[in-house]
């Protein structure tokens, strides 16, 4: 996903079960996202697997108005983001 802003009362990007790829920006071909959560509070990314699965990439992608940089390792609950798993997030 490039160039896009989601906005929803609560969870604008959950994510369950198998993925092959999860592409919200890269190194190589940042996002340019802007994922935001209306309800105070909600994660703007979640992550409900309770299994090992593909890393998360979201480089240049802000979650809730915020940029981060670096890795997430789950399980891991901040208010922008949520992994029920040890999966990670790459910023």
């Amino acid at each position: 996903m490039r160039n896009s802003h989601v906005q929803s009362s609560f969870d604008p990007l959950w994510l369950d079960f198998w993925f092959t790829e999860v592409d919200l920006g890269t190194v190589a071909s940042p996002g340019n996202n802007r994922l935001e959560a209306t309800t105070p509070g909600g994660p703007a990314l979640g992550d409900s697997r309770s299994f090992v699965g593909i890393a998360i990439d979201a480089h240049d992608t802000m979650l809730n108005g915020v940029s981060y940089s670096g890795a997430v390792v789950g399980r891991a609950t901040a208010g922008d983001y949520y992994l029920a798993g040890v999966n990670t997030i790459h910023f």
